[in-house]
């Protein structure tokens, strides 16, 4: 049995592997110098998956250099602490929303900690697995905005471009109900920008074929 005397870690190891140095303490921080592996399932058929999605985050959030860092990390974007232990992400990992579809589609989906909470931390509790189009409807740099319709629903719009492709709108004519120069079109009315005192809008797909 070794012990590590840093953290207390104790493990079995072969009098070669300790000579020859391949002995790793898995509670040591040596992932951008907060991230320990811990006791994880090494054998598992998702780690090679959860493995290069725990170490991105961490990434984008600790290392300085990576070319992510100035849009998370240094925007206080951080990993929870439960987190920083690859063995606890592997294991709530598995639980999160839309699991299947990940292990079944690998490179359409991914980690998302905005789409459910508009939250900064990676964790348990503000993470899914979501597609890349879930994802980028929810990144646009588009002015939401409410209407009106004929039938009275009030309906919330991401973009001009949505309220075009869904419903036919003319997107000049919207401008100008929104500004003030028109009262209505198409029958559509009430055209407001969604302002800052409105919560956060989140957009949810569901891909029910999938």
């Amino acid at each position: 049995i070794v012990r590590f005397h840093h953290t207390g870690y104790e493990r079995e190891a072969t009098y070669d592997s300790i000579q020859k140095g391949t002995i790793k303490d898995l509670w040591s921080p040596t992932v951008q110098g907060v991230g320990a592996y811990g006791d994880y399932e090494p054998n598992a058929p998702e780690v090679s998956i959860l493995m290069d999605t725990w170490r991105d985050i961490l990434k984008r959030c600790y290392d300085v250099n990576n070319k992510a860092y100035q849009s998370y990390g240094d925007k206080g974007v951080h990993v929870s602490p439960e987190w920083l232990v690859f063995a606890n992400f592997q294991r709530d990992a598995k639980k999160l929303p839309n699991w299947e579809l990940k292990k079944e589609f690998p490179n359409e989906y991914s980690l998302d900690k905005d789409i459910l909470y508009a939250s900064n931390r990676y964790s348990s509790k503000t993470c899914m697995w979501a597609s890349h189009e879930e994802q980028s409807l929810n990144t646009s740099t588009s002015t939401p905005f409410v209407a009106i319709s004929p039938q009275g629903n009030v309906v919330v719009f991401k973009s001009f471009g949505e309220a075009n492709r869904k419903y036919n709108l003319n997107v000049s004519a919207i401008y100008r109900c929104l500004n003030g120069e028109l009262k209505t079109h198409l029958g559509w009315s009430d055209f407001r920008y969604l302002s800052k005192e409105d919560k956060v809008l989140r957009t949810r797909m569901v891909d029910l074929l999938k």
